[in-house]
């Protein structure tokens, strides 16, 4: 699990900054006034008393705005300079700032104990201007602020009469903490629906729908682990190639295995082919699915490459999952490591004992470096107001995000094809529209939804995301895996964006979104927060804390990394004023590996020749694309759409196959088609 991705505004931003915005982004003049309204939208000026505010204290104010992969604890706010809290609420009460600035600063206000800090939550916890998402931040601040009675009598007018339902539901959620409320809480929840109750009384102590997730052992790859013993198992075998393929990338089945705490499991191996490009190794948890699952060694066929107890010195680079339930692990993801013929291994531990389904998606290509590629997309709506699967479609702000994303992408060769849109609706829509980070796992088992197309990956639009029912700090955007699990139903099977500052922030969600989607494909931050972490690529620069952190807060800024990494995408924040959303073609490297991201070129589909073997039966031999399923299609009479689909065939690696039409008729037509 990947969270993040912030967004944070200069001020100070010039005319120059804006155009190169346009330049990179290649907005059409038609569209320009979509773009230009979110950019005004970061230039409001302050109040001039907070323009006094020194800029040491902004700067440090808005690297904590801008820290969204982790929560902004107490001890950051209160080490703000004594000045700090004037800008803090200069910000909340905007309501031109972009809700996820305003909420953030709310965080920072009940943190300080600001002076207005009291009399700015209750004002905008119930007013009904205010956009949903600030509100909700403002019910959660007074839970901080005000306990017993003072609370209940702030907040029960928003748990009993409130029209939004959202509304009602963070209301009983913080109430239900206080002993003063709980009563409240449950009287309200017996005029609920039958979802909401549910939810009303997840916030009262009852258990959520999800078990909870099982302790997690050290994740980051600079983290030491003690080695669990060798298994005394021998090696398993690696079975032939199964049947299931995806487009020219082969699927591989090896298998269930056994995974424990206490010892390595059984050696899992593949043998790779002289033409393959990358593989992936994927696992899901079948019998303990709350079990997670880690990549303990990786070994090449000339030695091992990762080793999870010296990730540090390991020559590959690798993110142990955060979520309970499976693994994703492609090689290459640097260039530095190729991926070379033979047999290549893994070996498993898990928090708990379970078994896994292991397989490797081996992808081939007749260059051994492909430049072009392309991602379809699966775009789930989860009770985000005003956007659904259907108006999504014709609405130019939400379009106005996909194509952010496509000339992000663009830059490195990767197209977005096809898009699916899915209504998430029900007790669904209801437990994960505001969407807390704990049950992010169970909302990617969603990805597949009837509606969702293979081989796709999954964006689930969500209205927030936060990181608690109390804490409830803000983040944008999670990337369940790093990679992910391209396996739909799977809790790494897609990420999360939130869209609550939409419609007007459509630059910045659509960042958020490639960003996102960068992480599920394999990339890492360029630079970490500390700048002491970076990611595994020989062409992304490095901004180090020892060189860059020119304030010495031990946070390395988009700002502070303006002349090295600040602009590119996949640095670990964002500023309006730096943040272009570059990439690198390394990066490109990585994401045309991934085997979701289809890099064949262009067969030459053709049916080579057609007999009559007997009455009424046609005979075809056809050429299709290699390692995929082909479709034979028919057409009467060569009709506007009136080709139907009469069959699906599993073609191997030399594309050739053959169909025989046993019910030809008279006046057809043929023709093969992938995908």
């Amino acid at each position: 699990m990947v969270k993040e991705f912030a967004f944070r505004s200069n001020r100070r931003r010039s005319t120059a900054h804006t155009a190169s915005v346009f330049r990179l982004l290649r907005v059409p003049a038609s569209a320009r006034t979509i773009f230009s309204i979110c950019v005004v939208i970061f230039l409001v000026p302050l109040a001039n008393g907070v323009l006094a505010q020194s800029d040491a204290t902004k700067q440090k104010i808005e690297s904590l705005l801008g820290l969204y992969d982790v929560a902004v604890t107490s001890e950051q706010w209160l080490g703000l300079d004594a000045d700090a809290g004037a800008l803090l609420e200069a910000i909340a009460s905007d309501s031109r700032q972009l809700p996820s600035r305003r909420m953030r600063a709310f965080e920072g206000m009940v943190a300080l104990r600001t002076a207005n800090a009291n009399d700015l939550l209750v004002q905008a916890a119930h007013a009904e201007t205010e956009p949903r998402a600030v509100r909700m931040a403002a019910i959660r601040g007074l839970s901080r602020m005000l306990t017993g009675a003072r609370l209940l009598a702030e907040l029960r007018p928003i748990l009993e009469k409130a029209s939004d339902a959202q509304l009602r539901g963070v209301a009983a959620e913080v109430l239900a903490q206080d002993p003063a409320g709980r009563a409240a809480v449950l009287r309200q929840a017996r005029k609920e629906t039958p979802a909401w109750r549910t939810r009303f009384l997840s916030g009262a102590g009852a258990e959520r729908s999800m078990a909870p997730s099982p302790p997690r052992p050290p994740i980051s790859p600079d983290a030491a682990a003690p080695a669990p013993k060798d298994s005394p198992t021998e090696p398993q075998g690696v079975p032939a190639p199964s049947d299931a393929v995806v487009g020219p990338t082969e699927t591989i089945d090896l298998g269930i295995i056994n995974v424990v705490s206490t010892a390595l499991s059984v050696p899992v191996t593949v043998t790779v082919p002289q033409n393959a490009i990358s593989i992936d190794f994927v696992g899901v948890a079948v019998s303990d699915p709350t079990a997670r699952v880690v990549v303990y060694h990786l070994d090449s066929p000339s030695g091992r490459v990762y080793d999870y107890a010296s990730s540090s010195s390991s020559l590959m680079k690798v993110q142990p999952p955060t979520q309970p339930g499976g693994f994703s692990v492609i090689v290459p993801n640097t260039p530095t490591v190729p991926l070379g013929p033979g047999a290549w291994t893994i070996e498993l531990v898990a928090t708990k004992p379970t078994t896994v389904s292991v397989k490797v998606l081996l992808k081939r290509s007749p260059t051994p470096s492909p430049t072009l590629g392309t991602i379809n997309l699966n775009l789930f709506f989860v009770g985000v107001p005003g956007l659904s699967a259907s108006s999504a479609q014709s609405d130019a702000n939400f379009q106005a995000v996909i194509n952010v994303i496509r000339t992000v992408y663009s830059q490195v060769g990767v197209t977005i094809g096809s898009l699916s849109y899915i209504d998430v609706t029900g007790s669904a829509a209801t437990m994960y529209g505001d969407l807390n980070e704990s049950d992010l796992g169970a909302l990617m088992r969603l990805s597949n939804l009837p509606g969702a197309q293979a081989n796709a990956a999954s964006i689930f639009f969500v209205h927030t995301i936060t990181g608690g029912v109390l804490q409830g700090y803000t983040i944008l955007g999670e990337s369940a895996g790093l990679p992910g699990v391209p396996i739909p139903g799977s809790p790494q099977s897609g990420l999360a964006v939130a869209m609550s500052d939409f419609p007007a922030g459509q630059v910045n969600i659509g960042f958020v979104c490639s960003h996102e989607l960068g992480h599920w494909l394999g990339l890492f931050h360029t630079t970490e927060s500390g700048g002491t972490t970076f990611d595994p690529l020989p062409d992304t620069a490095q901004c180090s804390a020892g060189t860059y952190d020119v304030n010495h807060d031990g946070i390395v800024t988009a700002t502070e990394c303006s002349g090295v990494d600040g602009s590119n995408l996949m640095f670990w924040a964002a500023d309006t004023s730096v943040s272009l959303g570059l990439m690198t073609p390394n990066q490109g490297f990585v994401m045309l590996r991934h085997p979701l991201v289809a890099t064949s070129p262009p067969y030459p589909l053709a049916i080579s020749s057609i007999t009559y073997p007997v009455s009424n039966t046609i005979h075809l031999q056809c050429v299709g694309v290699p390692f995929a399923v082909n479709r034979i299609e028919s057409s009467p009479d060569l009709g506007a759409n009136s080709f139907t689909t009469l069959t699906s065939i599993s073609v191997d690696g030399t594309g050739a196959f053959q169909y025989d039409d046993t019910n030809a008729g008279t006046q057809r037509f043929y023709r093969v088609a992938y995908p």
